[in-house]
């Protein structure tokens, strides 16, 4: 199977741009026919190759009842997107002797300066067991604790990573390490990790190491800045119509309700609130596929290797899927094609889906500002998956 067309299943510019980002229109297809039948209230779409320069192209409105168009300074939220990054923070400080992939959580979390109790079976998690998904974790309980997760707004996010992170890790696992489970915690207790290795909140370290030297401009985490909760500068979140969001124009988040409703509590920031705008997002996307840009950010090959290579637990479908310790789903072509990076990410208000072609060069992304429970058949996930695949064999072009 040729995997250049797939982004996969599952819920997934160099050092500075001398070129001013071209704001276009897609060509070859009906893009405005894609958004309207996916009940998308605005698309964002992006694609470089490294020779013809970045593109990039915005339709829709910000909010459904108005006329805000969608333009190129907008910023859109990455949700699970921003795993990558916080992986490659972890392979940076892995890089700078500062860390090991094999370090076990019981040589960072020391309790006598963070408080937390390990539970045995979690003391030998190691960095890259957690990268992978793949250190016995789970997601179980932690949305369904109402009270908590509600108290988790009014505490800053380096505290909240301490204090959930400590609930998970002293409890006993869920599943055996080694075992493949997608679970948003393995993020927040590596944010946690990067906090005290760093010594500063992962925030601090990543607008330092990551987002300042590749000229991140934009990069924040959390909902969408406004300068009121009714104003609509960037795409304003909205809520799927209907289980699949089929049953008609999707809802826009109410007005009256608190503002950080639009987002998880800033604990979370790790597991999936970074945000910012589509150019931006190409810059880290290139880092991937550009030596002068891994140049730039003192990015070695051999971090990259790690980065991009697939826990072989996650790889045993006979596709060629599998889950990579930095963060990505990894299809490969053959071992003379090179390999595709896909994730998906979302905040059940927002969805973005990228690809990374390595052997092409081709970093590809496609997002919209609605969202729901990650369904098959979804609307709105197929709507941009439409969009990104297109881009990524040609069926869809960015024509300035």
């Amino acid at each position: 199977m040729h995997h250049r067309a797939v982004f996969g299943t599952m819920l997934m510019t160099i050092l500075v741009l001398q070129i001013t980002a071209q704001t276009c229109e897609v060509t070859n297809a009906n893009l405005t026919e894609i958004l309207q039948e996916h009940n998308l209230p605005a698309l964002g779409a992006s694609y470089d190759d490294g020779i013809s320069g970045y593109k990039q192209a915005q339709i829709g409105v910000h909010k459904i009842g108005t006329d805000i168009a969608a333009r190129s300074s907008d910023m859109w939220h990455l949700g699970s997107n921003t795993k990558a990054m916080v992986a490659m923070a972890i392979g940076l400080l892995v890089q700078d002797g500062r860390l090991n992939w094999d370090t076990p959580l019981e040589d960072v979390l020391d309790n006598k300066s963070t408080g937390i109790v390990l539970s045995k079976g979690n003391a030998n998690i190691t960095v890259r067991l957690l990268s992978s998904h793949t250190a016995g974790l789970s997601d179980s309980g932690i949305f369904e604790d109402t009270e908590r997760w509600l108290g988790m707004y009014n505490i800053s996010a380096a505290a909240g990573r301490l204090q959930y992170g400590s609930l998970s890790i002293s409890s006993s696992p869920s599943h055996p390490q080694g075992v493949y489970e997608y679970a948003n915690m393995n993020y927040v207790i590596l944010g946690l990790v990067i906090d005290i290795v760093a010594g500063v909140p992962v925030e601090a370290h990543m607008q330092s190491r990551l987002f300042g030297p590749l000229n991140m401009t934009s990069a924040g985490w959390g909902p969408l800045p406004e300068v009121l909760r009714t104003s609509a500068r960037n795409p304003y979140p909205h809520f799927a119509n209907g289980t699949l969001g089929l049953a008609g124009p999707p809802i826009p988040y109410p007005a009256e309700q608190p503002f950080y409703g639009r987002d998880y509590p800033p604990f979370f920031h790790t597991a999936g609130m970074a945000h910012m705008t589509l150019e931006d997002y190409n810059k880290w996307l290139r880092l991937h596929v550009d030596k002068d840009v891994q140049m730039s950010l003192n990015v070695s090959q051999q971090t990259l290797a790690m980065l991009h290579r697939a826990h072989p637990e996650t790889n045993k479908s006979s596709e060629g899927f599998g889950y990579t310790y930095g963060g990505w789903i990894r299809s490969n072509f053959s071992e003379s094609d090179g390999y595709l990076l896909v994730h998906d990410g979302s905040n059940l208000l927002n969805h973005i889906t990228a690809a990374v072609d390595t052997a092409r060069n081709v970093t590809v992304v496609a997002t919209t500002n609605v969202g729901g429970e990650p369904l098959n058949g979804a609307a709105w996930i197929t709507g941009i998956k439409l969009v990104g695949n297109g881009l990524l064999v040609g069926d869809l072009a960015i024509r300035c």
